[in-house]
């Protein structure tokens, strides 16, 4: 994206940065390469900086090529739409698409889970209550109640045994009991009978019933992949009274703090029966049962297994503190958590089989409270963190890999996620070379607004938001243009007289530089418009030239970099075009965008933000 930085008065132009100029979102070396260009002009250009001209005439020109380009930099802004106004939901944190269907799902903190026609979002139905047996937010104001919930792979395929299976994980608490914190993490099954408008509650079957001492650090994202479940689980949160967090680090305890794998489809081809049963980390209130597990197979692959029955070989990944948040980037594969830090550290983490995340030992980059305790697994820092607590917030939610046709040319593979606290949402780049890089899309606001509480994903790959509060809002990621747009073809600049023979229009020098750079072979061109109404020249009209310092150009300069390549070892003059990139002096500095010619050659079409 375009942020229309590089606004100094005196712009170097060897140090302008690249996130001005990218508009084309081609490889920012390029474009370095442009920028030196005009840094290296050839000595006979030096009477024009020094307005004593060495052309034999100089063209009268306008700004911006007679203004047909636009003065700052093209770019998009976002906002957060409500785009289901007659809907409304008891503290959303999740929203699915059912497969094979214009439904969307939704799940409430406080234990509901509703469903709603996307393209007639005039009314929601109710699929499943188990308000009555949910710890939720309302309740225990913690990251408790309905949290997870994923469809079977084959959820809706008509003969399959698992066609109508659903997957919910939630803070569940007998019926009628009153215990403040109180609950068990529970993974169960529904099941939504054929042709039923309603999941069968009776249908549940239990596969984790973890005891669990605390609201807070409940994780319970899921996803499939390869039809193995995979689920995040907390810490359970700090001992009572006080003390520090227990549960890392370990594997031989409670289903507490990493990602599970597990096989739901009890594959006995690939995954075996469970060995060991999970231990409550204290004794249950008189009349509830222990922690246990049952109704799944454990993958034979899994990271730490052994027949002796010694540890619980659910576990792919440990040294989560408060996984709130996973999900998967089909195209990648990779899986994404967004994990909510203790005293410095907000993390977004690349899930990895074996992967130890370092809580409590380490929090991000840090020391953690714990120092001296380390289980199993591959030291795995954060792929990104933030520290400032003030600006940012201090509760990472988790979001998706921005797979979408809306704002793919701007935000196509990037990671949208957000905090609770402030409420920001931003787009991270995160595979890129180098540090991830990090940008605010929109800060969601509105009447009930109770915080960030999740996101979600149709099938197209679209991103949304769930708000908390009673009267909780899904929010849509909406784009506006901002600044001006180019013209759609190189032909509309009117930068050339003849585009067959590339002639420059009036007012349009070519130029050449000292040293040429090397660019695969390729055969280049370039010119240089600066805005002048001619004779005599106003100090605006003019190159500034230092020798040691930076060249200052007229606001409205534009230069030109044509590229073509050769095609024939025995005709030269057979040439393939491939770009035409523009350089503008905005009045927000520097700003570049690129024209990629037709395979006809007739004209060149602008390429949009994130092409490459």
């Amino acid at each position: 994206m375009l942020d229309g930085h590089g606004t100094k008065q005196n712009p170097s132009m060897h140090s302008l940065p690249a996130s001005s100029l990218l508009y084309s979102g081609h490889h920012s070396r390029f474009w370095r390469l442009f920028i030196v260009m005009i840094g290296a002009l050839a000595t006979w250009f030096w009477g024009c900086a020094l307005g004593q001209s060495a052309l034999d005439s100089r063209q009268a020109i306008g700004s911006f090529l007679n203004g047909r380009l636009p003065s700052s930099a093209p770019g998009v802004s976002y906002k957060a739409a409500d785009v289901f106004p007659a809907l409304r939901f008891p503290n959303p944190i999740k929203m699915v698409q059912r497969p094979g269907s214009n439904q969307m799902w939704v799940i409430s903190q406080d234990g509901y889970v509703w469903a709603f026609d996307k393209n007639a979002p005039t009314a929601k139905s109710l699929m499943l209550d188990i308000s009555d047996v949910t710890v939720g937010h309302t309740e225990g104001e913690g990251d408790s109640g309905l949290v997870g919930m994923v469809f079977h792979p084959q959820f809706g395929q008509p003969g399959s045994p698992n066609r109508g299976f659903v997957y919910l994980f939630y803070s569940f608490r007998p019926a009628g009991e009153q215990w403040s914190t109180l609950s068990y993490s529970r993974l169960s099954r529904f099941t939504l009978p054929d042709g039923a408008a309603q999941m069968d509650r009776a249908s549940e079957q239990v596969l984790i019933n973890q005891f669990d001492r605390k609201t807070w650090h409940t994780g319970g994202d899921m996803f499939f992949e390869d039809g193995f479940l995979h689920v995040t689980v907390g810490d359970e949160g700090e001992d009572i009274p006080g003390a520090e967090i227990s549960n890392s680090q370990k594997i031989n305890d409670g289903l507490f703090s990493g990602v599970l794998r597990i096989d739901v489809d009890k594959d006995a081809s690939r995954s075996h029966p469970i060995r060991r049963q999970p231990r409550s980390s204290a004794a249950p209130p008189a009349g509830w049962p222990a922690s246990y597990s049952q109704n799944y197979f454990i993958p034979n692959d899994n990271p730490w297994t052994n027949a002796d029955g010694s540890i619980l070989e659910e576990f792919y990944a440990i040294g989560l503190r408060s996984p709130h948040r996973m999900s998967r980037d089909a195209v990648t594969g990779k899986a994404l958590i967004g994990e909510t830090g203790r005293a410095t550290t907000e993390e977004i983490n690349v899930m990895a089989k074996g992967a130890n995340f370092q809580w409590a030992y380490i929090e991000g980059s840090v020391a953690g409270p714990i120092p001296g305790r380390r289980g199993p697994g591959t030291d795995t820092p954060p792929l990104y963190e933030y520290t400032d607590r003030t600006v940012d917030g201090s509760a990472v939610i988790g979001g998706h890999v921005y797979r979408g046709a809306a704002h793919s040319a701007d935000l196509g593979g990037q990671y949208v996620f957000g905090d609770y606290i402030s409420g920001k949402v931003w787009a991270l780049k995160w595979q890129d070379a180098g540090t991830p890089r990090r940008e605010l899309l929109t800060v969601p606001n509105g009447a009930d607004y109770r915080g960030l509480s999740g996101f979600g994903v149709d099938a197209s790959g679209e991103v949304y938001m769930m708000v908390l509060g009673q009267q909780g809002r899904i929010f849509k990621l909406e784009a506006t243009a901002t600044g001006g747009q180019p013209p759609a073809t190189l032909s509309a600049t009117q930068a050339f007289s003849n585009l067959g023979n590339l002639t420059p229009a009036s007012g349009i020098v070519p130029f050449s530089v000292n040293s040429q750079l090397w660019s695969d072979g390729a055969i280049k061109q370039r010119w240089i418009a600066l805005p002048n109404d001619g004779v005599p020249y106003s100090a605006a009209e003019v190159i500034r030239f230092s020798v040691n310092g930076d060249w200052n150009f007229p606001v409205g300069t534009v230069t030109i970099k044509h590229f073509e390549l050769a095609v024939s070892e025995t005709n030269p003059a057979l040439r393939k075009r491939l770009e035409t990139r523009f350089l503008v002096h905005g009045t927000a500095g520097w700003y570049g965008i690129t024209y990629r010619w037709r395979a006809d050659g007739s004209d060149a079409d602008l390429l949009p933000a994130g092409a490459v």
